[in-house]
């Protein structure tokens, strides 16, 4: 399983509809317990999709290794397509979830906003 960064674009590539049959091999092949949070129930992971979906970002609470906190956003161009993300790893030591979520993650996806405005999306400008 790809990194959330990197889960989080393949999540969002097709925003309609997800693709089941990719995602039914990726659980028929099995997910990987990489720390005792990691996600390898089929059907928390297709919640954890929906979430992703609606909130618009993707976190990962040390899922992936113990002690990395994740938040990242996708990057869009002028034709409304996904050609990349932006996201940092904390360390828990310093941050707690809540934390990255409600303080940092909102400067993350301002900073989302800025640069797929600069690659000519204009999207967001839909939202105000």
């Amino acid at each position: 399983m790809p990194d959330y960064s990197g889960l989080l674009l393949w999540l969002r590539l097709n925003r309609e509809s997800l693709n089941e049959e990719l995602l039914e091999k990726i659980i028929k092949k099995g997910l990987k317990q990489n720390t005792c949070n990691s996600i390898t129930n089929g059907e928390f992971l297709r919640s954890d999709i929906q979430n992703v979906r609606e909130n618009g970002f993707a976190i990962d609470n040390m899922e992936s290794n113990d002690g990395g906190l994740c938040f990242a956003v996708e990057i869009f161009n002028f034709e409304d397509k996904i050609v990349g993300s932006i996201g940092q790893t904390m360390i828990s030591l310093y941050y707690t979830m809540d934390e990255v979520i409600n303080q940092l993650g909102p400067q993350i996806i301002e900073t989302g906003k800025k640069i797929s405005a600069k690659l000519g999306y204009t999207g967001y400008q839909k939202d105000n």
